[in-house]
């Protein structure tokens, strides 16, 4: 059965369409979701390969004087054996998209869908895992917090709003630093920033959840302390947590970009779409397409994300008390 609260919140929530934009979001980010579980078995080229003619570009004819011979104004290209003009010029480095590279290629010659694939691996394993393991470890220690109260309340709830105090990315960039770079750094870094804000928000919606009625009479029916804490409490502070999840996931992910552009995210062989992105950024000028597609990539993930996740908050009933 339902608690007084769940009804609350259904009945005030606002049962608005998903819409043309929210069906947008939400097929972009299966998408993604496919795109990171099933990029490795796809047809596609090696992310970390160059492609086969990447380094047989056309060599110029030199004439018996050693210089190059030209031709109607134009100095005369030979093709390398195995690779015509046509396929070098498609795996030239920072070549524009073709038909053999969708989205073109990087500044070194690789194809560039196949790294986002990679990247799009990357991405969603440290946002959405670093969100996971915050969700949980905050939930418990802010639900446990306003259920003990006292001197352990205001212990944790001092350690929680420090923290929160240090902006989030210069605590992700320290740990980073202090960790180096790889993937279990940047996890890390992006899970202890996400920890006590979760924990607030819990301890917040846990200290006006337990003067309820409900929760008052089951430990009246003598109700130990945990099924009071994990069967009352916690189905009532999950729709708020899903919430600030979802919105913690939309952050991480523009952290973690912005950690691979100062170059302190994962390193290479691994790529993420941050790392992508900083590695054109030389090249802006010249191949726009390096940087732009991946970060028109994080920002339509980034936004289908806050757009589902704002949808959720209105189902939940929840999106009012979060602002």
């Amino acid at each position: 059965m339902p608690s007084p609260d769940s009804q609350t919140r259904a009945s005030m929530a606002d049962h608005r369409p998903l819409g043309p934009v929210g069906w947008f979001a939400a097929v972009w980010l299966g998408l993604v979701l496919m795109a990171a579980l099933a990029g490795p078995w796809l047809p596609l080229p090696d992310s970390n390969a160059q492609g086969a003619c990447t380094t047989k570009q056309p060599r110029q004819e030199l004439g018996p004087d050693g210089q190059p011979v030209v031709r109607d104004g134009r100095i005369v290209l030979i093709a390398q054996p195995g690779c015509d003009f046509q396929q070098a010029a498609n795996d030239k480095p920072a070549a524009l998209p073709s038909s053999d590279h969708l989205l073109g290629n990087d500044q070194i010659g690789r194809d560039l869908l196949s790294r986002l694939m990679a990247g799009a691996r990357t991405t969603v394993v440290i946002a959405f895992g670093s969100m996971i393991v915050a969700l949980l470890v905050g939930g418990v220690i802010g639900m446990t917090s306003a259920f003990v109260g006292g001197r352990i309340d205001v212990f944790i709830t001092a350690l929680s709003a420090g923290t929160i105090a240090i902006p989030g990315i210069v605590l992700a960039i320290s740990l980073v630093a202090a960790l180096g770079r790889n993937t279990f750094a940047v996890w890390l870094a992006l899970t202890v920033t996400g920890i006590p804000i979760i924990a607030l928000v819990t301890r917040t919606q846990t200290s006006s959840l337990i003067r309820r009625d409900y929760v008052t009479a089951a430990q009246m029916l003598g109700a130990r302390p945990s099924r009071v804490l994990f069967r009352e409490v916690a189905p009532n502070v999950a729709p708020f947590c899903l919430v600030f999840f979802g919105l913690g996931v939309a952050a991480a992910i523009g952290a973690e970009g912005g950690l691979a552009v100062i170059g302190l995210s994962v390193q290479p062989p691994q790529t993420s779409w941050g790392s992508i992105i900083a590695g054109g950024r030389p090249l802006i000028q010249l191949a726009p397409h390096i940087s732009l597609i991946p970060a028109v990539v994080m920002f339509l993930t980034i936004f289908s994300v806050t757009r589902l996740t704002d949808y959720l908050g209105d189902r939940l009933g929840v999106r009012q008390s979060l602002l």
